[in-house]
């Protein structure tokens, strides 16, 4: 099988050889070729051409080997350089890729990973579902849900420090947890300056 899914990609589409594309997951490979296709066989930026050598691109939040949960996308060497850098300033970290990122705009950057988050968001939850059951998946949402929604006017202070990781979106039970956290603080600081503070309706 997996000498047939290779022989379904151009020769010299990918950067990894047969060998290392024999290792990895079936359900990976498939998707890697569903991937290629659906990028007619080219980078998956609009912009870029380039249809040779091309990287297996994944969730860097998920430091994990690849799977059908995390695999973004195909991409050049250059476009996922320049995909790292954009990446790397939204975390507040210190880029190594000299003069920014001018070969991708921040519109493909965020049209590129709102694909990926609506391919994998159903597999996600499915795979939830599978684990922990139907109920508890619908209220860890509707939590998560709650504690995601951005103020019109302004920040919240338990607002900071969730959009330091991607945008200000909950991604993870411990993110969760921390920003409850936040919360919670906020309110007890607010009480001790006004004893009839009420904490807004936004924030519930």
């Amino acid at each position: 099988m997996s000498t047939m899914l290779w022989d379904e990609l151009p020769n010299g589409l990918l950067k990894k050889q047969f060998k290392a594309f024999n290792k990895l997951d079936s359900a990976v490979k498939r998707l890697i070729i569903d991937l290629a296709k659906r990028q007619k066989f080219k980078c998956a930026f609009s912009s870029c051409n380039k249809n040779t050598g091309l990287e297996i691109d994944h969730d860097p939040a998920e430091r994990l080997p690849y799977t059908i949960f995390n695999v973004r996308g195909l991409v050049c060497h250059r476009c996922n350089l320049a995909l790292r850098a954009h990446e790397m300033e939204e975390r507040g970290e210190i880029s190594s890729w000299e003069g920014g990122h001018p070969c991708l705009s921040d519109f493909e950057i965020e049209d590129y990973r709102y694909a990926f988050e609506c391919r994998a968001a159903p597999l996600i939850d499915a795979a939830h579902v599978a684990q922990v059951g139907c109920r508890n998946t619908g209220h860890r949402e509707f939590i998560l849900r709650i504690l995601d929604t951005r103020h019109k006017e302004g920040r919240f202070p338990w607002q900071c420090r969730s959009e330091e990781k991607r945008n200000g979106e909950i991604r993870s039970p411990e993110q969760f947890i921390k920003v409850l956290a936040a919360c919670m603080e906020f309110v007890v600081q607010q009480l001790k300056k006004d004893k009839s503070y009420q904490p807004p309706e936004l924030f519930f």
